[in-house]
């Protein structure tokens, strides 16, 4: 496993992979942002959690998906979709991938530069959404999700100090949160390390300075990028589920 970096997270809690009156879950549950959609993929249908869930199909784990997902999301707006979710929803959901922060730190960089004390700013920032990431875990746990993976979050501007101490801090949270609900951790960070310009769609520089523009900005993996993050999720499920791809 560790070719994909997966972080181990204690031993898993063994949920049942049956719903309601015995009737076993088919669903793939895919929550995230605009990663999760597919962008930054030639085509949506190259997006790590289309690729996953056709692989989830084709070995018959789950026959169906549901991407709960949107551009510019952030972890609070991913939890208040998923509390809004229907019971009906959440019965049936045998696998969960959970990808999730990147636009909670990118949208606080450019005000950070000019805060008069910056790393403490950007630190209650980072706590603020990782609590909200942990709210997100504590509904899978609610709703008694059988398999849920975590990805953390790679740095698509590497040469920038203030993105790599988000992005860090916010992984350090996220390991932790994942670890109190057994769930495993897929190191996406460490994946994506020094491999940044071949696996992110438009990379120019790797720094702050790189966010000006309002379209296409280069912070979403391409379909290279899309496949490493599709590969390591999946064999993490996988590794859950007791199996071998």
């Amino acid at each position: 496993m560790g070719a994909f970096g997966l972080l181990g997270a204690g031993e898993p809690s063994q949920l049942s992979s049956e719903g309601e009156f015995g009737v076993p879950r088919t669903l793939y549950l895919a929550l995230g942002d605009s990663i999760t959609k597919g962008v930054g993929a030639t085509v949506p249908s190259n997006g790590f959690a289309a690729c996953t869930a056709n692989v989830l199909k084709s070995q018959s784990i789950c026959t169906e998906w549901l991407p709960v997902a949107g551009p510019y999301w952030t972890t609070a707006n991913l939890l208040r979709a998923c509390r809004e979710m229907t019971p009906e929803t959440w019965r049936n959901v045998r696998v969960a991938t959970v990808l999730i922060g990147g636009n909670d730190l990118r949208r606080r960089y450019y005000g950070l530069l000019t805060h008069r004390a910056p790393m403490q700013a950007l630190a209650r920032a980072v706590d603020a959404s990782a609590c909200a990431l942990a709210a997100v875990f504590e509904v899978l746990r609610e709703r008694r999700v059988p398999y849920v993976v975590v990805g953390s979050l790679y740095n698509p501007l590497p040469n920038a100090s203030l993105a790599e101490a988000a992005i860090t801090r916010f992984n350090q949270h996220l390991a932790k949160s994942a670890a109190a609900f057994h769930f495993p951790v897929v190191n996406l960070y460490t994946l994506f390390r020094g491999h940044e310009p071949n696996w992110i769609a438009r990379y120019r520089t790797g720094q702050i300075q790189d966010l000006a523009t309002p379209y296409c900005r280069p912070i979403h993996p391409n379909d290279d990028g899309h496949g490493v993050i599709a590969q390591a999720m999946q064999q993490a499920i996988f590794d859950a589920l007791g199996q071998a791809p």
